[in-house]
């Protein structure tokens, strides 16, 4: 059900009633196996604190059961969800942490918890390490990871790879021509093999696609993909697509109705818990609002946020948007400073939609500066 459909209500309650009946029996693997479930289900339904202290218990049952692998893989799960929570600096150790026992053993069963835990490691470092700021490792990694999905021939595997990894780091970056090669293989595999939760993730990058080229997609379908997102528990801050076709419908007038059961998921300031993309989605709540509505979002304090999380791509992204619409001389200076600051970090072969912006924004804002 979880593969099939999507972290829905009965997907949970499946792993609960697991759960309940292996600690009553005392079968030990049942229970790593429905901590990895409901780590899984809470990651993708966006109980990212939640998810944390299932990889946690998973850690803590595998070390008592002298589960090596087990505990590699809790140490993977665990460091997805601090990614997921903002702590991108701790959810790249412990991911690479978990790599380099498999880079030196072969688990006797390959798929144990559903997919290559390898490959599955490598697919979230990518969009970790493009948070980060290091967009080159994170394309090698992502495209890494899909060629060794590919030589196992698991679909479950295949999928998590093109989803988590490549199609999401190409989107992260803003490559649509990337993201429409990369999509296509992803809805094969997952319509091939009944994987609903990816072929409702395959449908959102095609939306985020044709968006983002600037052709609408008709209402009725936008409509019709939001509800199944919503009925599959496919939480929208899981992916920063879903505020990109916010921005995207904005920006071109388009009618944003259908999106309207995700709008104020996305753009609500006052969430219970931290999110990976919270500087990412307050930028698009900025820029989305009306101005009385945006005069009270400090997109300053959100690259701050950025800054102290290391997110260096979202930082880049606020920064670019404060460069593009501040007013006043002094800020567009500040802006311009710290644009350089930023791009003083990154290695001259770097490359990229938003790096390539952010290079012409400061070689034009010293000039507009100086005329204001």
């Amino acid at each position: 059900m979880s593969w099939a459909v999507g972290p829905t209500l009965e997907a949970e309650n499946a792993w609960e009633r697991a759960l309940y009946l292996a600690r009553i029996h005392g079968a030990g693997e049942i229970q790593l196996q429905a901590r990895y479930g409901l780590w899984l289900v809470c990651l993708r339904s966006g109980r990212f604190l939640a998810s944390l202290e299932h990889a946690r218990e998973m850690l803590r049952c595998a070390l008592e059961a002298c589960d090596a692998e087990a505990a590699a893989v809790a140490e993977r799960i665990a460091g997805v969800s601090h990614h997921f929570s903002g702590d991108h600096e701790l959810a790249c150790d412990l991911i690479q942490r978990s790599l380099r026992w498999f880079d030196v053993n072969n688990p006797p069963q390959m798929f144990r918890f559903g997919l290559d835990q390898r490959v599955a490691g490598q697919s979230f470092l990518a969009r970790t390490f493009w948070v980060l700021g290091r967009i080159e490792e994170a394309k090698d990694v992502a495209a890494r990871a899909v060629s060794e999905a590919a030589r196992l021939d698991h679909a479950n595997t295949l999928c998590c790879a093109l989803a988590e990894g490549q199609c999401t780091v190409f989107g992260l970056e803003g490559d649509i021509e990337a993201v429409q090669r990369t999509v296509a293989a992803l809805r094969h595999a997952a319509r091939q093999h009944g994987l609903g939760f990816w072929d409702t993730y395959a449908d959102v990058f095609q939306a985020w696609v044709t968006m983002e080229s600037g052709r609408p997609v008709p209402a009725a379908e936008l409509a019709s993909l939001i509800e199944t997102v919503i009925k599959a528990g496919f939480h929208p801050k899981y992916s920063t697509l879903f505020s990109d076709l916010l921005l995207a419908a904005n920006q071109n007038a388009w009618d944003t109705m259908p999106l309207f059961p995700i709008t104020d998921t996305l753009m609500r300031a006052g969430n219970l818990e931290p999110c990976w993309a919270d500087p990412e989605f307050r930028r698009a709540a900025f820029l989305l609002a009306d101005p009385s509505v945006a005069q009270h979002i400090d997109l300053w304090t959100e690259l701050e946020n950025a800054r102290k999380q290391k997110a260096w791509s979202w930082a880049l992204k606020i920064c670019i948007s404060l460069a593009s619409r501040e007013p006043q001389d002094g800020l567009i200076r500040q802006a311009d400073q710290v644009l350089a600051e930023l791009l003083e970090s990154v290695p001259d072969r770097t490359g990229g939609r938003y790096i390539e912006v952010a290079r012409s924004l400061r070689r034009d804002l010293p000039a507009c500066a100086g005329h204001i």
